[in-house]
């Protein structure tokens, strides 16, 4: 989901193939200032809330919810997903002496993950190269 915020519209923009193609979706007939997008923590809800307000009064909050179950289709099957691991520039899988694998959905599965969807992933040591040791000491000098 992706809005104009801090103007007015009274469109949203969904992609359902990781922003791979755009639909647009008209969510009032009059354009709304837009704050801001709000979605539900962990991908298990298909309802956005959008906070603004109306160009006549901008003192007054606006609220609209949007349900996108239409959108983004059924609830996904276990064929609609694919398992992913982050990788740096050279396809190294190996980040920081772990590699972590996902359960994500496939680009082109329209479907949503559903209320009961909890996401896997699995984390395994591996050996750290010397990039790691650079990073983690750039990492403690931020203070992080």
């Amino acid at each position: 989901m992706a809005i104009a915020q801090g103007m007015e519209t009274n469109e949203l923009k969904y992609s359902t193939n990781e922003g791979e193609t755009w639909k647009t979706f008209m969510f009032s007939e009059r354009p709304v200032f837009v704050y801001g997008l709000l979605t539900e923590p962990g991908e298990k809800s298909t309802v956005f809330t959008i906070f603004g307000s109306n160009k006549e009064n901008v003192h007054s909050w606006l609220i609209l919810q949007v349900n996108a179950t239409d959108a983004l289709g059924v609830p996904c099957t276990e064929n609609d997903y694919k398992l992913w691991s982050p990788s740096d520039e050279r396809g190294n899988e190996c980040l920081l002496g772990h590699k972590t694998v996902f359960k994500r959905r496939t680009p082109h599965a329209t479907c949503f993950n559903g209320e009961d969807f909890d996401r896997p992933v699995v984390v395994s040591n591996c050996s750290c190269t010397r990039e790691d040791y650079e990073w983690f000491v750039l990492l403690q000098s931020l203070g992080h």
